[in-house]
C-alpha cells in the first residue's frame, strides 16, 4: 500500500509500516488515501521543519500553521507518527 509524506515523496517501507498497517485495519483502500490525500507525518521530531529548511522556507513560518513549536533548542515538529489530512488555502 503506498503512502506519501506530507510533501508528496513515497515513504520508506520501514517508515510507513505502521501507518500501513493501522490503514489496513481501518479499511482504507489506496484509492481513499488518495481521493483524501492522506499523508503521513513521519516519527520524527524535525522531518517537516528540516524539508522546510531545504526549500528555503524559515521554520518559524510552520509555527502560525500550527506545524511546528519553538523550544529553547530550536523548532519541532508538532505531528509525528500521524496519518494527516492535507489542507489546501
Amino acid at each position: 500500500m503506498g503512502i506519501e509524506s506530507l510533501d508528496g515523496e513515497p515513504v520508506g517501507r520501514a517508515k510507513g509500516a505502521a501507518a500501513r498497517a493501522y490503514m489496513e485495519k481501518r479499511k482504507i483502500t489506496v484509492e481513499s488515501a488518495k481521493t483524501w490525500q492522506l499523508g503521513l507525518a513521519v516519527d520524527a521530531w524535525d522531518d517537516l521543519v528540516a524539508k522546510a529548511t531545504e526549500q528555503k522556507a524559515a521554520a518559524r513560518s510552520l509555527i502560525p500553521a500550527g506545524l511546528a513549536v519553538e523550544k529553547e533548542r530550536g523548532y519541532y515538529d508538532k505531528f509525528r507518527n500521524r496519518l494527516m489530512f492535507r489542507l489546501w488555502m
